[in-house]
């Protein structure tokens, strides 16, 4: 029998190995217990070769020796030192950043000494901790199973685990393929049918030459997944933590297309049935807990996906499922996320490497000033006014009970006046990337070092601390509006690569990383010229607060003034009464279905739930049961739901 020899690369099993990423390498010889033989990768995307990975390990399909049924085998991964060391940081960096919107150094000052000492008692491993994560997840697992025997929840059930050669796997049921796939495969369709319908005019009432989701798989899809959530919530005392496409799995796939009316072609599955999988970051709460308290705290999932309370670092209930599902439903009219971070990494990057470009050519007379390439992790990530920024654009402006109740340190996470102000706008006139600094503290870098910078400093960022619209400002969703890519004919603008995205990165489930392909830049724009001059004052002034690190003086009663300026500026009562009622732009994703279809599949019904489902305020959320009973009336699995007993051996889950 294999046996482990202590050292994490060498096993005595030969057809047992690991690859620089920690991942088991597939080798059709390799048996797991002496009953686990592994039958094949697990192929995502045959175009691409993407196979099962996620971040706690890598997915096979197997077949059991013991009663010859074919199932799924997840085995975890140790991934190197230094990947892992990236990974704390950015945990880290993004703690950090929601930390220090207080300016009470001394409760700050406290806060870093207890998190020094927990990270004292608590330092482990990597091994270790991916261990204990794995263990985690089967006493999730195991909780959500025991009720479940059957799989009339569509949740994910354990039929076995164990631990082998110091990894530990697990064994479940087999499925078709991740709904993200069929997203993706769906959005290809979709540039089909509108390439080949282009010229062709379009009957009254439909969406242009388009291809989407069944309406009747959007309302089987919603209703499995609260479904699946009013069990784990109110049976099992679980939240998940972590929804998006790639952990909801088709059980059956094969579709059918359906064209309605002429140009809109309608992508129906055959058997609509899904499953809610990976509970790798899930919480199992005590039988006691109240999940629907706000009182839980941390950032779990991956972030285009959290809630905004998520976002900026405040408390959450369970409800964080329930928002997920919603954009998930959402994403199933766009075919691509509808808070699209990943699009917005790249091309963040790609503008500071621009700035950094045109500023490196500038001549610049001071020596010690060194223009550094590399970009630090601030650059790496959207900060977390970019994210609230898309939450807004996408969802909508938050009520006035709710912006008068967040505290002072979470309302300087969101994006500052003037930026809050071009949400509502559109073109030209809306700006995502909008830095809140201080054009005062820039202007003396300038005047101190004698950095050349461009005539439009005083045009540009002059305006846009003094709450004037910027006019150069550009904004990717605005645009696509305009030119009917987005919210019209469901195009988007990364021409065939988006739909992969996430198949192509490592499962995150802390802060997404981005990798930035080193290529040819396509020609710029004047208008791009035109935004980058505004902006290379802002970026020399980053530049230097990057060279410069000395000690920060002591808050001035100056300092203290411009703090509540600041906080004036984003006081209820100063927002346009166009900002506050704006209702955000995912709601427009029903009109691509067209009056009709939308009429005959209450399309309307369905935007109304899900608007209940993503509400700002996490206690007002309309909660997984009362979503069946008031939409789904007819489905009656949790009528005689009781929470969650331990029993006996369950102090050992």
């Amino acid at each position: 029998m294999a046996t482990y020899s202590g050292n994490e690369q060498k096993f005595e099993d030969n057809n047992f190995n690991l690859n620089s990423k920690g991942y088991i390498q597939f080798n059709k010889n390799l048996v797991i217990d002496s009953r686990y033989k592994l039958e094949k990768e697990i192929i995502l995307d045959d175009e691409l070769g993407t196979t099962a990975k996620g971040r706690y390990g890598s997915v096979f399909r197997v077949k059991d020796l013991k009663d010859g049924q074919i199932k799924a085998l997840k085995i975890n991964r140790i991934p190197p030192e230094e990947e892992d060391a990236k990974r704390q940081a950015a945990k880290e960096e993004l703690k950090s950043q929601q930390q220090n919107g207080s300016h009470n150094e001394e409760q700050q000052k406290q806060q870093q000494e207890m998190h020094n000492e927990y990270l004292r008692r608590r330092a482990k491993t990597v091994k270790e901790r991916y261990r204990s994560s794995c263990k985690r997840e089967i006493g999730v697992l195991k909780r959500v199973t025991r009720k479940n025997q059957n799989e009339e929840i569509p949740c994910l059930v354990l039929y076995d685990y164990g631990e082998y050669l110091g990894h530990t796997y697990m064994i479940f049921p087999i499925y078709d393929l991740p709904l993200q796939q069929h997203l993706s495969n769906a959005h290809k369709y979709q540039d089909e049918v509108q390439k080949s319908n282009k010229l062709e005019r379009n009957p009254p009432n439909t969406a242009p030459n388009n291809a989407l989701i069944h309406p009747d798989d959007l309302w089987a899809f919603l209703e499995q997944l609260v479904s699946a959530l009013a069990y784990i919530h109110n049976v099992c005392n679980v939240m998940h933590l972590d929804f998006k496409p790639k952990n909801i799995m088709i059980n059956r796939y094969s579709y059918d297309i359906i064209k309605y009316a002429k140009n809109l072609h309608l992508l129906k599955l055959k058997v609509n049935r899904i499953t809610l999988i990976d509970f790798s970051v899930s919480a199992k709460a005590p039988k006691k807990a109240n999940l629907d308290e706000v009182k839980y705290s941390g950032n779990f999932g991956t972030r285009r996906y959290r809630p905004p309370e998520m976002i900026y670092g405040g408390k959450w209930n369970r409800s964080v499922d329930t928002y997920g599902a919603a954009l998930i439903i959402l994403e199933c009219i766009k075919l691509y996320p509808i808070i699209d971070t990943t699009y917005y990494k790249k091309k963040k990057i790609l503008k500071y490497k621009k700035k950094l470009k045109r500023l490196q050519q500038q001549n610049v007379n001071n020596a010690h000033i060194q223009m550094k390439s590399k970009l630090n992790s601030t650059y790496k990530q959207l900060d977390i006014a970019d994210v609230l920024y898309l939450i807004i654009q996408q969802i909508g402006f938050p009520n006035e009970p709710y912006w008068k109740s967040l505290s002072k340190m979470e309302k300087s996470l969101f994006p500052h006046i003037p930026t809050l102000e071009h949400i509502a706008k559109k073109g030209k006139k809306s700006k995502l990337f909008e830095n809140d600094d201080d054009y005062a503290a820039q202007q003396q870098f300038i005047t101190l070092h004698q950095v050349v910078l461009p005539n439009s400093t005083k045009n540009g960022t002059a305006n846009g601390h003094h709450g004037k619209p910027l006019a150069n400002g550009n904004h990717h969703h605005s645009n696509a509006q305009q030119n009917g890519h987005h919210e019209q004919n469901g195009h988007h603008e990364h021409n065939g690569h988006h739909e992969h995205g996430d198949e192509n990165e490592h499962e995150n489930h802390d802060e997404e990383e981005v990798e930035v392909e080193h290529g040819t830049e396509n020609e710029q724009t004047a208008e791009e010229d035109d935004e980058d001059k505004e902006e290379e004052d802002k970026m020399a002034w980053h530049l230097f607060t990057e060279i410069e690190h000395g000690t920060e003086n002591e808050q001035t009663a100056e300092e203290d003034d411009e703090d509540k300026e600041e906080e004036d500026k984003m006081a209820w009562h100063l927002f346009t009464e166009k900002l506050k009622s704006y209702k955000g732009t995912a709601w427009n994703l029903f009109r691509q279905y067209g009056t009709n279809l939308a009429q005959l599949s209450r399309l309307h019904v369905m935007e109304e739930a899900l608007k209940e489902m993503v509400v700002w305020e996490p206690s007002k959320r309309i909660t997984p049961e009362q979503v069946l009973k008031q939409y789904f009336p007819q489905n009656k699995t949790h009528e005689n739901d009781i929470h969650f007993n331990h029993d006996v051996n369950d102090d050992n889950d």
